[in-house]
């Protein structure tokens, strides 16, 4: 990449967009309501923008999670992550996305209050874009601030 191209792509990597969220955190479960104002994909299931919620599919394991439509429960995603670990935990819940021109591949995410983020496996949909899609992907972060 050339010092040009990069300059121009660093600013859009740290893309933040606003969302809004509510997190509910109980002693053994957690669960985030997040507003992905986009179309998105996770793992090879495509899912609209809207109110999703964000959860670990047991209580005893953090590898598992799910992401569901929040007011009809119509579109649901289970998806397996691997732990990305930080020192200090999370002041707000981020999600991470890859974009593709107009295709956003959710690709990591940690919730607020906890110290280990997860990060998805790269789906076939995505590894299989063209070189040309490739060559241009950016990410897009969407945060928010802890919710009560």
């Amino acid at each position: 990449m050339n010092i040009r191209r990069g300059a121009l792509a660093l600013p859009i990597l740290f893309l933040l967009l606003t969302v809004s969220s509510v997190s509910v955190f109980g002693q053994s479960d957690r669960q985030t309501v997040v507003n992905i104002p986009f179309d998105f994909i996770v793992g090879d299931k495509a899912m609209s923008a809207g109110h999703y919620i964000l959860e670990r599919n047991k209580r005893e394991s953090d590898t598992v999670w799910t992401i569901t439509t929040k007011d009809t429960g119509a579109s649901r995603k289970v998806f397996l992550t691997i732990p990305a670990q930080s020192a200090d935990p999370a002041q707000e819940t981020k999600l991470v996305f890859h974009r593709y021109e107009n295709y956003y591949f959710l690709t990591a995410f940690t919730v607020a209050g906890s110290n280990t983020g997860r990060e998805l496996q790269m789906s076939d949909r995505e590894r299989n874009l063209g070189e040309k899609l490739v060559a241009q992907r950016e990410d897009v972060i969407l945060t928010t601030s802890r919710g009560r």
